[in-house]
């Protein structure tokens, strides 16, 4: 990072090296904010510094972090690399309710994320969709025709249905040559809405049906035991 002082003795602008997230790169970024932590009395080599960064090609906000390494305080080199703490797209595991290997496949897909294998992304997006049909017990001969068989389950529905469709078709064009690359902002946004479909249909639905038998049970009179099923959950659309 540069920190030195020009001839008038203020400080030039700081800049950094650092992963753009947008980007996809290491790209040069200004520092824009900064605070530093400081702990006497463990020693000056446990000084940290949380630096807010923005990168001069595309403009995205960043967080990084970095450790004293020596007390030469305009020194570019007394500080460790940069390390990106915000934003990060993969921190935050999937919930245990999602199955296993819908996991393991999402993580491979942020995995070929992580190397910029964008177009890679989008196929593995779209394997994921097989899966949660899969799991579902649809074996439809096309995943379009998979896809509206889950809506007629009920499993997805709304703008759910939307995002399955353009994910569906975000995977075909990476699964076939088109002569156009897939970006890095298409990569990004496939993985957080597969994210959000894993969450809603393993995490959420199953969370709200829950939740409504246990009010249903709460309103039973004392000593009564209520057997409530799924299909007893829909919310009552007259209310």
């Amino acid at each position: 990072m540069s920190d030195g002082q020009d001839g008038s003795g203020f400080v030039k602008e700081q800049q950094v090296v650092v992963e753009c997230y947008l980007c996809g790169v290491a790209e040069i970024a200004f520092v824009r904010g900064q605070v530093r932590i400081h702990e006497p009395d463990i020693g000056w080599d446990k000084d940290t510094r949380v630096s807010l960064t923005q990168c001069h090609v595309c403009g995205d906000i960043g967080l990084i972090q970095q450790f004293r390494t020596h007390y030469f305080e305009h020194d570019p080199f007394a500080w460790s690399p940069p390390e990106r703490l915000w934003p990060w797209p993969d921190t935050v595991a999937l919930s245990l309710s999602v199955p296993e290997q819908l996991r393991a496949e999402h993580e491979q897909a942020r995995n070929c994320y992580r190397v910029n294998a964008h177009t890679a992304v989008v196929v593995m997006v779209r394997r994921i969709l097989e899966g949660v049909c899969f799991d579902h017990n649809i074996k439809e001969k096309t995943l379009m025709a998979s896809l509206k068989k889950l809506q007629s389950q009920g499993a997805i529905d709304g703008q759910l249905v939307e995002w399955t469709t353009e994910l569906r078709v975000l995977g075909n064009e990476g699964a076939h040559y088109t002569g156009r690359g897939v970006t890095s902002q298409d990569a990004a946004d496939a993985l957080a809405l597969c994210e959000a479909l894993l969450d809603h249909v393993y995490v959420f639905s199953r969370r709200f049906r829950e939740f409504m038998k246990r009010r249903a049970c709460s309103k039973a009179p004392t000593g009564l035991s209520v057997q409530v099923s799924d299909a007893d959950t829909e919310p009552n659309e007259s209310t």
